[in-house]
């Protein structure tokens, strides 16, 4: 088994500060992400258990 490669990615060059503030606008795209993905897995799922008690053939599904 080989060893992991090394990466630079991890440290920056030596006398350079690394990024301590994060831009805006990354910020509003992982909220927007946020937001969007349970409000679908979330009206997904109402609609399954909504649907699954009246019609048995949904839950063999």
């Amino acid at each position: 088994m080989l060893p992991p490669p090394e990466t630079t990615d991890q440290l920056p060059p030596a006398g350079v500060a690394d990024k301590a503030l994060v831009v805006f606008s990354q910020i509003a795209v992982v909220v927007v992400v946020l937001l969007a993905v349970p409000a679908n897995t979330f009206t997904v799922k109402v609609t399954s258990e909504v649907v699954a008690p009246h019609d048995p053939l949904a839950a063999t599904v």
